[in-house]
């Protein structure tokens, strides 16, 4: 099949010195990182590119990025694959791929599941995702996260037939919520989310555990983070349209001073990313508590897509997740949290 893009040795006809050509940086503390031309150290051709933090300590995230017309690719399978060098890395690196439509992200993948750390070889990285007929463009890069420096060289993007798999789509959930006593080898499908995620880091602990062996801790990865990050699963609705959810789990935090929250959500097909669906409930986390169990229940109207739940902080602190469970209740559940019956603050004078 013939490749409807190919990026191989993309850095060899490149000047020496600052941003490749063709390609930019982003990222919340951008400042903090530098990229270049590598001539000396390479997979294949004459360069490489290399991502690099200018301090020894930086604990933020930067990517190396290039946006690209969808328009070839819409109603495919797409591949996007490089090899990839690292040494030092505080954090991880690896390829990300963003597929979005007019108005919403459709597919991504940020291969943080699966990403490399500390120093390694010369490493075949992968993405594969299904880009939707409306998509519009795609943005895909290289990451870096944490201090070090990470080489890419001999990208690859190309439409590939269905007899290749694709990968984790963190936006397109699973049939039915998975591992949710966090007692799996993998973090899978719990995926790390919100504006602020490269400031936050997810991973499975031993310590501390509500039952069992294991339990999913969000923590910020640098001193004072700027946004939100919220560690999430997301499952097909169709199952549980017209009926009454109840998402219960048990959450531990720690010096959680601005933002901590435990939310659930329907969301319909057009629903905006960072909106509150056709149906949500959320409940506010003790900034600092042993664990509890914190319980939502809300509506799944016939038109639902997709039930979303995680729990999320946004600023210092430290939360741990375990033994979740979710159930369809009879309507005669109350709601949960309860609504309010008379208007909140409505003159503002409250503080």
């Amino acid at each position: 099949m013939r490749p409807v893009l190919l990026l191989t040795a993309l850095f060899s006809s490149l000047a020496l010195g600052g941003v490749p050509s063709g390609w930019r940086l982003g990222g919340p503390e951008v400042e903090r990182y530098r990229a270049e031309v590598d001539r000396t150290v390479r997979h294949g051709g004459q360069a490489s590119a290399r991502l690099f933090s200018v301090e020894a300590s930086a604990d933020g995230a930067v990517m190396l990025a290039q946006r690209l017309d969808a328009s070839e690719l819409a109603g495919g399978r797409v591949r996007l694959s490089g090899w990839v060098r690292t040494r030092g890395v505080t954090g991880w690196s690896a390829l990300w791929l963003r597929i979005s439509g007019e108005h919403r992200v459709l597919a991504f993948d940020n291969m943080q599941n699966r990403a490399l750390r500390g120093d390694t070889e010369w490493t075949r990285l992968e993405i594969v995702l299904d880009a939707p007929k409306e998509s519009v463009r795609l943005n895909y890069g290289l990451t870096l996260q944490g201090s070090g420096s990470a080489w890419l060289d001999d990208v690859k993007l190309e439409r590939v037939d269905a007899s290749v798999l694709a990968t984790l789509n963190l936006l397109e959930g699973p049939a039915a919520p998975e591992n949710l006593d966090l007692e799996q080898a993998a973090v899978v499908p719990w995926f790390l989310s919100g504006g602020a995620r490269a400031e936050y880091s997810m991973e499975q602990v031993t310590a501390p555990v509500h039952g069992g062996l294991k339990a999913l801790a969000l923590t910020p990865t640098v001193s004072s983070p700027h946004g939100y990050g919220v560690a999430m699963q997301s499952f097909d609705a169709k199952p549980w349209r017209g009926k009454r959810v109840r998402i219960a789990a048990f959450i531990k935090t720690s010096q959680v001073t601005a933002r901590g929250d435990f939310w659930g959500r329907a969301q319909g097909s057009d629903s905006p990313d960072d909106g509150p669906g056709l149906s949500a409930a959320s409940t506010v986390l003790a900034p600092t508590a042993d664990w509890g169990r914190y319980e939502l229940v809300f509506e799944v109207p016939d038109d639902a897509a997709e039930v979303e739940f995680g729990a999320g902080i946004q600023g210092p602190g430290q939360l741990w997740v375990d033994d979740v469970k979710v159930e369809a209740v009879p309507r005669s559940v109350p709601l949960a949290p309860a609504l309010p019956k008379v208007p909140v603050n409505p003159t503002f004078e409250e503080k």
